[in-house]
């Protein structure tokens, strides 16, 4: 690593040439803007003193990717998550903010550089919480992290047990999984994680009973955020088409299944990345003259139904071997499943054929272990202040049907409102605020859009009945549904997340 000296005598000084310097097109990544920007107007001996003390363990911790630690750490301290390409912009303005010097920053970002290092495991689990974790990453669940940074400070801090520090994450793991066999989307889960540890903290404003609330929290979830029910859980989980899924998802599956509560786990991961393990279909995807006579008159049927389910699939290391032969054969040949070290295909073995009973008595077997594993949380805590739904500009406005709003929140600032016009009106002040320009081109086109209509810089209108900046006219005389549509439609225009912008909201008397 090499930091140029530009020992200047001026900081001011220094600092011009290190923007130049980042300007100039190298290609620098955001983790090295963010070092150059803390190290480089400094005297050389600090610079040198800094980038061995904290900034090179800090690299270390992290696996040299910076920029992703710098993003998730921003999101933790600013609850806004920093766009890919802006984070280093987002750190100047963190620090700019933070009152904190050189060192007391990196000293900072040194102590939660240790705690990543903990969420990036990637080798052999020694205990629950590593497994887990280990787990969570051959899942891509990076979302993850803002929030769990905060509850292994919890736990660093003593405020909560290894217990209930791995309880949290296993749970956070089943409430991923859960949305993912449900088919539940993930594009809000950023922000749910985001806000996730000040929303516990928020219930009684302490922490508290912390794994309660979480689980409350967790648990009071709508629509498309919820925590899918044992009911909705097994129902999707049983007929769903297992083998289609990502590849990382079907290995992951049939890994739990395979090593749940046992000592005497299996290093399937390691096995089928080497290619040593693939995913077997018992009933295979040609059907034999032998599967015809096994399955009966309605084999067509039985096939089609149950071929990529979780039912008919396990793992092997012999799957070449096995092919389309005989479920006898299969059971039976030389390292068939009656000799497989896989806990997987014991029950296999013990059936003396393969028909649709053996599906149905397999399946019913599998979702047992699977609510088992992927367990619903349970909690009796409740809340002493009058807790309200939350919504974002993002969800269905179906959903905030027969619902008033009480208040907004954007940009991480909350405020109180009476009605939907209010918290429109608000918005677009917002908005016009941060760049009257894109609403002054809506007031003054002709284009007939949708969204012209609603802004015009001539009150000839009735419906015209509000201003911003003494000069924008807009109409407000709109339905709920209209006026979200049009905030929508703006926050495309101005590069912003829908789901930046959320609603908490009570039902209607």
């Amino acid at each position: 690593m090499e930091i140029i000296d530009i020992r200047l005598g001026k900081e001011d000084d220094a600092q011009l040439i290190f923007e130049s310097l980042n300007s100039t097109g190298l290609d620098l990544s955001e983790g090295d803007k963010i070092r150059n920007y803390i190290l480089m107007h400094l005297p050389l001996e600090k610079q040198n003193s800094y980038y061995e003390k904290y900034w090179n363990p800090i690299e270390l911790h992290t696996k040299y990717n910076v920029s992703s630690f710098v993003r998730d750490y921003l999101s933790v301290k600013q609850q806004i998550t920093p766009p890919q390409n802006k984070i280093y912009n987002y750190f100047k303005d963190y620090v700019s903010n933070s009152l904190l010097n050189n060192e007391n920053l990196l000293k900072d970002m040194l102590v939660y550089a240790k705690r990543y290092k903990c969420l990036l495991f990637d080798s052999m689990p020694s205990n629950p919480l590593e497994s887990c974790i280990y787990r969570l990453n051959r899942l891509e669940t990076t979302v993850t992290r803002p929030f769990f940074l905060e509850v292994l400070r919890m736990n660093e801090e003593g405020k909560i047990n290894i217990d209930e520090t791995t309880e949290i994450f296993q749970l956070v793991e089943s409430y991923i999984f859960r949305r993912l066999i449900c088919g539940l989307p993930t594009n809000s889960l950023n922000k749910l994680f985001l806000k996730l540890h000040n929303e516990i903290i928020k219930y009684d404003n302490s922490e508290k009973n912390y794994l309660e609330k979480f689980k409350y929290s967790l648990l009071s979830k709508k629509d498309r955020a919820r925590f899918p029910s044992d009911f909705d859980f097994i129902t999707e989980f049983s007929s769903r088409n297992i083998y289609s899924m990502n590849s990382k998802n079907k290995i992951y599956i049939l890994e739990r299944f395979e090593n749940f509560e046992t000592l005497e786990d299996k290093d399937i991961y390691r096995h089928y990345d080497e290619g040593i393990y693939s995913i077997e279909h018992i009933m295979p995807q040609e059907l034999s003259d032998d599967w015809k006579k096994d399955l009966g008159v309605d084999c067509y049927q039985i096939h089609a139904e149950w071929l990529h389910r979780i039912a008919n699939l396990t793992l092997t290391a012999y799957n070449s071997k096995y092919s389309n032969s005989s479920f006898e054969n299969k059971k039976n040949m030389e390292h068939g499943y009656k000799a497989s070290g896989l806990r997987l295909n014991t029950y296999i073995a013990s059936n003396e054929k393969w028909s649709e009973i053996e599906f149905g008595k397999r399946d019913k077997l599998l979702m047992n272990m699977a609510l088992a594993i992927w367990k619903f949380p349970e909690t009796t805590y409740q809340p002493l202040k009058k807790q309200f739904d939350t919504y974002s500009l993002e969800d269905d406005f179906d959903s905030f049907t027969g619902k008033s709003i009480v208040k907004f929140a954007f940009r991480n600032k909350e405020q109180n409102v009476s009605s939907w016009t209010e918290m429109y009106i608000e918005v677009l002040r917002i908005l016009y605020n941060e760049d009257k320009n894109i609403l002054m081109r809506l007031a003054v086109s002709d284009e007939n859009s949708g969204l012209p209509l609603y802004f015009s810089l001539n009150n000839d209108a009735s419906c015209y009945n509000k201003t911003l900046g003494n000069e924008i006219h807009i109409c407000t005389n709109t339905a709920t549904f209209g006026k979200l549509s049009v905030l929508s439609k703006l926050f495309n225009l101005y590069e912003l997340e829908c789901n930046d912008l959320v609603f908490y909201l009570e039902e209607v008397n």
